[in-house]
């Protein structure tokens, strides 16, 4: 059954070697994908071709994962995010309880039965107001006049006259101008006349 230091070929038999038998070189080379049954994924590296991956089963797998996160026990439970989220639903994000964070960008408007800032709050366009929300601040940021209603404080009205001597002063600290001597005055009493001229320096 040899010849020149080797087996003849059509001696050999079919059937499994023995487990100590080292296969050679020429029978590695003849694995074919047919003749593997089965391989561990651990066995995988690289990436896989993207025709071999076959994506009914990958979005299947994938649909399982999305259900388990919607489950009652992810969505009832507090969850740490800590890369940007984004929402784009045309119904935007709806919060029952309020949100709290060192910063929140809302591009597309707010909504809420009430909100409390501990700092400050900046707001980049007109202020709105009311049961029929109407603006009560123009685009530069200052209240508009018409929205103003009840008593202004007398200390911050100046009125007008032809002579401050004249009128009796509702209170101490009230302003008058004088448009017969073109001076301001500021009462120091509630007394006829109780105005006392302020000195701005030359006109």
């Amino acid at each position: 059954i040899t010849g020149a230091g080797s087996i003849v070929a059509d001696r050999i038999a079919s059937g499994s070697l023995g487990a100590n038998v080292i296969a050679s070189s020429v029978a590695v080379g003849s694995v074919y994908d047919n003749a593997i049954v089965g391989m561990s994924s651990l066995k995988l590296s690289n990436t896989v071709p993207a025709a071999l991956v076959d994506l009914s089963t990958v979005t299947a797998k994938f649909g399982a994962v999305d259900a388990a996160l919607s489950t009652a026990a992810y969505v009832n439970a507090a969850n740490t995010f800590t890369g940007k989220q984004t929402i784009t639903a045309v119904d935007g994000l709806s919060v029952t309880f309020g949100i709290v964070a060192d910063t929140v960008t809302l591009t597309s408007g707010i909504h809420a039965s009430s909100a409390t800032f501990t700092g400050n709050a900046e707001v980049r366009g007109l202020i709105k107001a009311g049961a029929t929300p109407a603006a009560i601040t123009d685009a530069s940021g200052n209240v508009l006049a018409a929205k103003l209603t009840g008593a202004i404080p007398q200390a911050v009205v100046v009125f007008s006259n032809a002579s401050c001597d004249s009128l009796t002063p509702a209170a101490v600290g009230q302003f008058c101008y004088d448009t017969g001597t073109n001076l301001i005055s500021v009462s120091t009493s509630t007394a006829v006349g109780g105005y006392a001229s302020l000195t701005l320096g030359a006109w």
